[in-house]
């Protein structure tokens, strides 16, 4: 017994001592300026503010961002992020009066910590593991403090999720994977996952009733927005948020700053077409600037059309995975190999969207540390190094600036589509 409480009194010391430091940091870089995402979600609580209302109308590009007061509110993401700010902004009204940048950032924290109480709460025994990977883990300050990115706050409902499918309570675990799409519509990319997996491990009857359960709560959360609309028509609101819900599906992006396959292939077309005789082989690729890479040929160039093939292959080998699978952690491992599919394979893939990835492939820290410990860490390594080299740490496009830059985004993009091949063989193989 005294063993048992000196480690415990020891596991609440270092609690103590890395959560403090875990805040200072996050606190001392709410100071910096973040990306041009902090700007539109301010501007998004700016007009929550100001209006009172939450309702909100597709503009094509960012109009309707800028002038939003000549539009319903702007917000292109589902129902539950307007919530979210809506409910955070008056109680800053209320208590605080802090600016919207720091208001924003502020609620990415106390997302930070309501990911690591949940997770002391429910996992007891992997003190040391939540700690470094869901507290101090570079990722989670980078995103949300310093360059101001709310995916963790979607995470939080995705990982409850998830924990709660493992231990077989497939109706709370669909409400809160539910909540996390609402929220931002990542979460959908792993939906079929989910799909086939209740379909594997619940009678027909069950899923059903569920499904009936979910739309209901879907046509809930949708009442205020539909409802709340002052410049236009239910039916134009109606419209304007299913557009906006999949405004990327109309995007004709190659590679939106993010490091995967199709980062490598527009560098290649960009090196071959500025190709110049009159330089060396190192001042040619140097010379490669990376931008928004778009195709010449529309929405459904060729690029476009093979990534979406390929993200569908990989979701259908997935799915049968499932299926034919008896290993316990399979749910999680196809989770995390079909959303590293999309970050890998799919076209448009910004920076941000591997926030996810490291906060998915965390949970197997949870697992088994040992097994996982270096997959793990090579994955938020990745991550992380992806926010920093599109934005450095105070979300400035300067460090774009520095010579030879596009070479160095070079050499992670292709080792992390080496490392995605050779771990998703082991995964088919189950050597995972």
């Amino acid at each position: 017994m005294i063993k048992i409480s000196k480690y415990i009194n020891l596991n609440l010391i270092y609690l103590f001592i890395f959560f403090i430091l875990g805040l200072l940091i996050r606190l001392h870089l709410i100071e910096m300026p973040g990306t041009m995402d902090l700007e539109l979600w301010s501007t998004f609580i700016e007009a929550l503010d100001k209006f009172n209302n939450v309702s909100f109308l597709y503009i094509p590009g960012v109009e309707n961002i800028k002038s939003f007061a000549d539009y319903n509110l702007p917000v292109m993401y589902p129902p539950g992020f307007v919530y979210i700010l809506y409910f955070f902004n008056k109680i800053n009204n209320l208590f605080f009066q802090f600016d919207y940048p720091t208001l924003f950032k502020l609620i990415i924290i106390f997302f930070d910590i309501s990911i690591l109480l949940f997770l002391l709460y429910y996992i007891k025994d992997k003190f040391r593991e939540i700690i470094v990977f869901f507290w101090v883990n570079p990722l989670m300050i980078v995103c949300g403090s310093a360059l101001g990115y709310m995916d963790y706050v979607p995470f939080l409902f995705l990982l409850i999720s998830i924990l709660l499918v493992r231990n077989h309570k497939f109706i709370l675990a669909a409400i809160f994977f539910i909540a996390s799409c609402s929220i931002k519509q990542l979460g959908l990319i792993i939906l079929p996952i989910y799909f086939f997996y209740y379909l594997k491990k619940n009678k027909i009857l069950f899923n059903i009733k569920l499904s009936f359960l979910i739309v209901f709560l879907i046509i809930i959360g949708l009442i205020p927005i539909f409802l709340s609309s002052i410049n236009f028509t239910f039916i134009e609101t109606m419209m304007g948020f299913f557009k906006n819900m999949y405004w990327g599906l109309l995007t004709d992006y190659i590679s939106g700053n993010g490091l995967n396959f199709w980062w490598i292939y527009a560098g290649f077309i960009e090196l071959n077409n500025n190709w110049s005789l009159d330089k060396s082989f190192i001042d040619n690729i140097f010379d490669v600037k990376f931008k928004y890479l778009k195709t010449e040929s529309g929405l459904w160039s060729t690029p476009q059309f093979i990534g979406r093939i390929l993200v569908i292959i990989f979701t259908i080998v997935n799915i049968m995975k499932i299926f034919t699978s008896s290993d316990k952690n399979i749910f999680l491992k196809a989770i995390i190999f079909q959303y590293f599919a999309y970050c890998m394979l799919a076209t448009g893939v910004h920076e941000n969207h591997s926030i996810f990835l490291g906060g998915l492939v965390s949970i197997l820290i949870l697992i088994d540390h040992k097994k996982y410990f270096n997959f793990c860490a090579i994955i938020n390594l990745y991550a992380v190094s992806n926010l920093i080299l599109f934005f450095g740490i105070n979300g400035s496009y300067n460090i774009r600036d520095f010579t030879g830059w596009s070479l160095i985004t070079l050499i992670p993009t292709i080792l992390i589509t080496i490392y995605f091949f050779f771990n998703y063989q082991k995964y088919l193989k189950d050597k995972f």
